[in-house]
């Protein structure tokens, strides 16, 4: 994600201007709603981020499941 906001720099850094903020309610408005949907998609995950481990043998090392669930998290934030 971090390579396409670099690239996304390089292409379109020279079009971008500094807006300003608007301020007051429209601005508390903006925060809520952003952060309703943040905090929406993750309470949609929780049930599943709970039974997520129970498929893996106990005897399963530690870095595995490490590696897996990092893979699993760094494909889903890209795919966003």
């Amino acid at each position: 994600m971090f390579g396409f906001f670099i690239i996304l720099a390089g292409f379109a850094g020279r079009y971008m201007v500094n807006l300003p903020m608007p301020s007051g309610k429209t601005e508390m408005a903006d925060v809520w709603s952003f952060g309703s949907t943040v905090l929406g998609s993750s309470i949609t995950w929780g049930p599943f981020s709970a039974d997520y481990a129970t498929y893996y043998k106990e005897d399963t090392k530690p870095w595995k499941l490490f590696t897996w669930t990092f893979l699993g998290i760094t494909a889903l934030c890209l795919s966003l």
